[in-house]
Order: structure tokens, then sequence, then C-alpha cells
């Protein structure tokens, strides 16, 4: 009878809790799970690209208008508005089903940072070569 031995693998790993969520992080990383698109995700990046479009064509004029015309709050449309100032790579990822399994609309009722690399940082997007 052949003996197994034993091995021991440690992986440096934190519990976090985001978003209402807990996550299992690996190497700082967030362990990936979604492999198809978020419907949801999806429609509202669509929705909010095509916003965007109007309002800077000068179809609708303001974000009042907007709200009204979609049957929705000032408030929620202004939130949802901020997706449309993500990071090009960070809107493909969302599109792909790639981002963090703990990302929520949640962080968009705050401002959030403009610039692409603290996006990444602030909404735990990791560049594909660490995948």
């Amino acid at each position: 009878m052949r003996q197994v031995q034993a091995r021991v693998l440690e992986v440096p790993w934190v519990m976090t809790r985001r978003g209402g969520r807990t996550e299992l992080r690996l190497n700082g990383a967030p362990v990936r799970t979604h492999v198809q698109p978020h419907a949801g995700f999806v429609a509202a990046v669509g929705r909010v690209l095509q916003w965007k479009d109007e309002l800077l064509a000068g179809k609708v004029s303001t974000v009042q208008a907007l709200a009204q015309r979609e049957g929705l709050t000032r408030r929620y449309v202004m939130r949802v508005l901020r997706l449309s100032f993500l990071a090009p790579d960070l809107i493909d990822a969302i599109l792909m089903g790639q981002q963090p399994p703990a990302f929520t609309l949640e962080p968009f009722r705050r401002p959030i940072p403009l610039e692409w690399a603290a996006q990444r940082k602030f909404f735990g997007f990791i560049p594909s070569s660490r995948l």
C-alpha cells in the first residue's frame, strides 16, 4: 500500500466586508466569482451611456427633465450617471462580467474618483495580468 504524504499550502487571505457582502481576498485581490455579465449592470451601463449622449447633445435639457421622462427620481439618475465617468476598461469589465464580486451600485451614492487609476483601486478592480 502506497503512503500519501500530506502537504501544507499556505495562502495569505483576508475576509472583508464591502457593500454589505463578505468577500474573500487573496494577496489583497478579491477572488473573482462572476463569470457571466450581471444583467442589471449591463442594462445600467447601456442606459447611462445613452442618457449621457442625450444630455451632451442637448436632446434632454436637464437631469430633472431626464428623470421625469424616465419616471425616476433626479437623485437616482444623478447617482447612476456616475457610471458614465468610469474608466473604459472598467466599463468593459462590467460588460464582460469581470467586475469584482462585491461590486455594487452602493458606492455611486457618493462622488467617485474621476482619475481612472483611483477608480480601479476604489472599486477593487485588478489588472488582468494579476489574475
